[in-house]
């Protein structure tokens, strides 16, 4: 039996190891982590709970159990939507990672399997929090496979997502990020969120994968989509800014 504390967290290894083959030993382990530190840098901190078991030769092992991610949070500044003011250059999407999958290519774990479930309990989602926006998300995934083909698959649910810009607020009613084994590393996204400005409801639909993300933005009454990024974004629309006579009057006054 192992017991330690890591990082505030407790750990707790047992079981036993056959050597009655010293090259090609025989595992029946078991791991139980609670609220063990994992990750933390600038922007995240997780924790875990797990209750894991490794089961079998060196070589072709199978390690299976549950993850629980557990008082963890996410903090940054956001940016929801590529929204400036009207007039500016649109800006220039930022670089995503081009990895699409993982691998474990070495011995032994390129012929480990994995049956591991990663996931989130309802009363404690993983956070999300900034300075546009707060939420929280559930995550239930599934690592299977073995390491030199590994699979996550399932989804991320978003909850309770509000960013808040300076003239509205923008609510995801309903988001999720979703893996597959194609992808592991680059999920699909699809996420509705809604806004009222003044007199406006908006609807901003967010699709595709993480790597390429394509956004679409409606409005009832109906705005051209560079007519709502400006409502949005600074309360009035561009041809309210462009001309203050033929401005409603509801919006900002251009020569304040």
């Amino acid at each position: 039996t192992f017991r330690g504390e890591v990082a505030g967290g407790r750990l707790e290894l047992g079981g036993e190891i056959d050597l009655k083959k010293p090259a090609e030993p025989v595992f029946d382990l078991r791991m139980k982590a609670d609220k063990v530190l994992v990750l933390r840098n600038d922007a995240l901190t997780m924790r875990v709970d797990t209750d894991l078991r490794l089961a079998g030769p060196l070589n072709t092992a199978l390690a299976s159990g549950t993850v629980f991610i557990t008082e963890s949070r996410f903090f940054r500044e956001i940016d929801i939507l590529p929204i400036g003011l009207p007039g500016k250059p649109k800006p220039k999407p930022r670089a995503a990672p081009s990895a699409k999958t993982f691998a474990l290519p070495n011995a032994p774990f390129r012929d480990w399997k994995f049956d591991i479930a990663i996931r989130t309990r309802g009363n404690d989602p993983f956070r999300i929090r900034g300075n546009l926006a707060n939420g929280t998300a559930a995550a239930d995934l599934k690592l299977t496979g073995s390491g030199l083909q590994p699979n996550l698959e399932g989804n991320v649910r978003v909850e309770n997502f509000v960013a808040s810009l300076p003239f509205s607020k923008l609510t995801v009613n309903q988001g999720f990020l979703y893996f597959s084994p194609e992808s592991p590393l680059d999920p699909s996204l699809d996420l509705q969120a809604e806004s009222t400005v003044r007199d406006y409801r908006v609807t901003a639909y967010v699709y595709g994968k993480v790597s390429d993300p394509q956004v679409t933005i409606i409005s009832e009454p109906p705005l051209p989509q560079a007519e709502i990024i400006a409502l949005l974004a600074t309360g009035t629309t561009i041809n309210e800014l462009n001309g203050g006579s033929q401005s409603s009057g509801k919006g900002l006054d251009p020569r304040a």
